[in-house]
């Protein structure tokens, strides 16, 4: 259960290290520490708050899109297991029809706040 593989799905997205509980079952590009209070997890320097829907860096409010927000939101709550493709744009766009493209450009938008080693992607694996 957790990280089984389907057919079907080429490539995920998974949050390393910054968001992981379970390090065995993680690629870990990071080392950082996730705390969390039911609306809020910290990490590194950053802290989510989901209820105010805001990203915090040392304490200063990072600008996020709606999507990019969503999307991060999304693999904290899925920290430390795989998420396809199609399982982040049905979250993250549901009910729309939206090309792979939106989804990379999120991707590429957190990953600049992030940092290139919070976002693992993982090709070739297929999920169940």
């Amino acid at each position: 259960m957790g990280d089984e593989v389907l057919p079907g799905k080429r490539q995920s997205e998974m949050l390393a290290g910054a968001f992981d509980r379970q390090p065995s079952v993680s690629r870990l590009l990071t080392a950082m520490a996730l705390t969390h209070s039911p609306e809020r997890y910290r990490f590194g320097a950053f802290e989510l708050q989901l209820d105010e829907r805001r990203l915090l860096k040392d304490g200063d409010a990072v600008q996020l899109r709606p999507r990019a927000f969503d999307l991060l939101a999304a693999m904290v709550d899925r920290a430390g297991h795989l998420v396809t493709k199609d399982g982040l744009l049905d979250r993250i766009w549901p009910s729309v029809v939206v090309e792979e493209a939106a989804l990379h450009v999120q991707v590429s938008a957190l990953r600049k706040i992030l940092g290139n080693e919070a976002i693992a992607t993982v090709s070739g694996c297929n999920m169940p």
